[in-house]
């Protein structure tokens, strides 16, 4: 099966929120599941940076607003922050 980049994108970081949660359920402390998942060692500022330019693709964001997308989406403010950042907005 083959899914689209931006299909493929949204369910990796949903694996990732869910695999945490999947962690602490199962008795990890939260440290020790971010930790866990943490060490797949993902770049998430590169998928942030790749998710806020095909949000713009689509429509026109504030900063602010693509910003608070980014983090509804899952990824953490920095993370945010660093993917707008690279659009020059």
């Amino acid at each position: 099966c083959h899914l689209p980049v931006q299909e493929q994108h949204r369910l990796g970081r949903q694996l990732i929120r869910l695999s945490r949660e999947l962690l602490v359920y199962e008795g990890f402390t939260q440290g020790d599941a971010t930790y866990g998942v943490d060490a797949l060692n993902a770049d998430w500022n590169q998928q942030a940076a790749k998710k806020a330019a095909e949000y713009l693709d689509l429509s026109s964001f504030s900063r602010a607003g693509l910003i608070e997308q980014l983090a509804y989406e899952g990824f953490t403010q920095a993370q945010a922050e660093y993917g707008v950042s690279t659009t020059g907005l």
